[in-house]
């Protein structure tokens, strides 16, 4: 299969993590591209909220 033209390729999907190695295999992006983007992107821990969720089940528990 030949390879898809950069230009053809949406500029969010370029580094998208399910597609970062066909890219880089296939001449898509460099590896310096790749390292200057993983540099670019901002920590996200401070936006992180704890969410408790609780599975019940379809067919009822040993407990009932």
């Amino acid at each position: 299969m030949e390879p898809v033209a950069r230009k053809f390729i949406p500029e969010k999907l370029l580094f998208d993590t399910r597609m970062v190695e066909r890219n880089l295999r296939d001449g898509i992006i460099s590896k310096e591209e790749y390292q200057q983007h993983l540099q670019q992107i901002q920590p996200v821990d401070s936006k992180v909220r704890r969410m408790d969720t609780q599975f019940n089940s379809l067919y009822g528990t040993d407990d009932e």
